[in-house]
């Protein structure tokens, strides 16, 4: 019986080592796990923090970076309209002389062509003064050459770009 009781004890400590073991190695293989996990939570949580930081100021840096681009524009067409604002009058002579014929362009179309010439050249020096406000040409076509058979009208609606 003594030797019966060595053996149950020796299948007890060897029982008891093995799931000591196995309870040391279900910890480590946990820790292992969790640590895994861990490491890809924070890259996940990284790789989405970056995209959401993106995805909100992305409309931010286009806004900045076409806002340059919008008073370059206006600027230069400021400076187009005062330049060629005197293209105005044989434009419109040209364009009446076509519809109406070369008396009624010699002198209604000269006069309006006059008052084309001062509207461009006016609104260009507005666009010159306010070109940091980045507005839609107040002038139609916005460039004299344009549609240069189309004669010039004005949009009294101050639009942002």
């Amino acid at each position: 019986m003594g030797g019966l009781k060595n053996r149950a004890d020796k299948l007890s400590f060897e029982l008891g080592f093995y799931l000591s073991f196995i309870s040391m190695l279900v910890s480590l293989l946990s820790k292992i796990l969790t640590y895994i996990l861990m490491e890809l939570l924070m890259k996940t949580f990284k790789s989405l923090l970056i995209i959401f930081v993106l995805f909100f100021f992305v409309p931010y840096v286009a806004m900045a970076q076409s806002y340059p681009t919008k008073i370059g524009e206006k600027l230069g067409n400021g400076i187009v309209n005062v330049v060629t604002g005197v293209a105005e009058i044989p434009k419109t002579v040209m364009i009446t002389n076509r519809s109406k014929g070369p008396a009624y362009a010699a002198t209604a179309g000269f006069m309006t062509g006059i008052v084309h010439m001062l509207g461009r050249t006016l609104f260009g020096a507005v666009d010159l003064v306010t070109f940091m406000i980045p507005t839609r040409p107040l002038v139609n076509p916005d460039y004299i050459w344009y549609n240069f058979n189309r004669e010039t009208s004005y949009d009294l609606n101050w639009q942002l770009r």
